[in-house]
C-alpha cells in the first residue's frame, strides 16, 4: 500500500468516526484539548532538544517564546470560551417573517486537513489542530519533512488524542497527494507559490481553504517617530527565527527628511549587532 492510499483510508476512518459522534459536547471537547496541553508541557524540553537539532543550532529562547507558549496559551483560550463559541446567536427575520425566529447555530465540519511549515514546526501545527478539535472536528495534519527530530516528539504528544488526529509525513509528492483529498477544510501555512497550488488541487473537489501565506511585509518610518526604537524592532523583527516569520519586515519606507540619519542608525545598530554574535561565537 503506498503512501496516498494510506492518506486515503485514514480519511475515510476519521470520516466514519466523525459520523458516530458529529456534534461532541463541550466537556468532551475541553477533555480532548486538556489532554493535548498536558502532553505538550510534558515534552517541552524535548521539543527544545529537537528543534535544536533539526534547526542545527535554535535559541531555548525561540522555540519557548514563539512556539511553545502561544500554542499552550491559545489551547487555555480556548477551553475557556468553547462554551461561548457554541452558544447559538438570535438573529431577526424582519417584520415580514413575523413570528418565525432566526438563530445562527455553529456546527462542526468533520474532517480537517492541516499542512504544516518548518518555520515554526510546532505552533504552526498544533495552534490550527486545537482549533480544529475545539470545534468538534477529526483531523489529519501533513508535518513538514524538514524537522523529522520535532515530528517524533510531535507524533507522542498527539497520540494524546490518537482517536481524533492522524499525522502524516512526507515530501511535496506526498504534500500534493495530500491537498488533493475531500476534506471538509483545508489549512495550510507557507509561501505563496506553493499556497496557489494547495488552492487549486482543493478546488478539485470544492473543498474550503484557509490559507496563511508569506508576503512582503513594509514598515513606515515617518519624521515624528522614535527613530532608536524604530531601528531596535527593525533588527528584532528581521533576526527573530533567522528571518523565517511570516511578517518578517522586508522593506523600509523612510519619510525623506530624517533618510541619512535613519539609515546611520541602521548601520550601527547593526554592525553592535553582528559584533555581539561574533563575541557570542568565540
Amino acid at each position: 500500500m503506498n503512501q496516498e492510499q494510506v492518506i486515503e483510508q485514514g480519511l475515510m476512518s476519521l470520516k466514519s468516526a466523525y459520523c458516530l459522534e458529529p456534534f461532541p459536547v463541550s466537556a468532551k471537547r475541553k477533555d480532548k484539548l486538556k489532554k493535548l496541553n498536558a502532553a505538550i508541557i510534558a515534552n517541552k524540553q524535548r521539543f527544545v532538544e529537537a528543534a535544536n537539532q533539526d534547526f542545527s543550532v535554535r535559541a531555548e529562547y525561540d522555540t519557548l517564546v514563539a512556539d511553545l507558549i502561544p500554542t499552550v496559551s491559545h489551547i487555555r483560550y480556548l477551553c475557556r470560551h468553547i462554551d461561548a463559541f457554541m452558544k447559538p446567536q438570535s438573529k431577526t427575520a424582519g417584520w415580514q417573517f413575523f413570528p418565525s425566529k432566526v438563530w445562527i447555530e455553529y456546527v462542526p465540519k468533520g474532517v480537517v486537513g492541516i499542512i504544516a511549515p518548518w518555520n515554526y514546526p510546532i505552533q504552526l501545527a498544533l495552534v490550527p489542530l486545537a482549533t480544529a478539535i475545539a470545534a468538534g472536528n477529526k483531523v489529519m495534519i501533513k508535518l513538514s519533512e524538514f524537522t523529522p527530530a520535532v515530528n517524533s516528539v510531535m507524533r507522542d504528544v498527539l497520540k494524546s488524542i490518537e482517536d481524533d488526529c492522524i499525522v502524516v509525513e512526507g515530501d511535496a509528492a506526498i504534500a500534493s497527494a495530500f491537498s488533493q483529498q475531500s476534506f471538509d477544510h483545508l489549512f495550510f501555512t507557507g509561501s505563496t507559490s506553493i499556497g496557489k497550488q494547495v488552492y487549486a488541487a482543493a478546488a478539485q473537489n470544492l473543498v474550503p481553504v484557509t490559507l496563511e501565506l508569506g508576503g512582503k511585509s513594509p514598515l513606515v518610518v515617518l519624521a515624528d517617530a522614535n527613530q532608536d526604537k524604530a531601528v531596535l524592532d527593525i533588527i528584532f523583527a528581521k533576526s527573530m527565527n533567522a528571518g523565517q516569520v511570516c511578517v518578517a519586515p522586508d522593506y523600509v519606507l523612510v519619510e525623506e527628511s530624517i533618510y541619512d540619519a535613519f539609515i546611520t542608525k541602521l548601520n550601527i545598530s547593526c554592525l553592535v549587532a553582528k559584533v555581539r554574535k561574533l563575541k557570542q561565537v568565540f
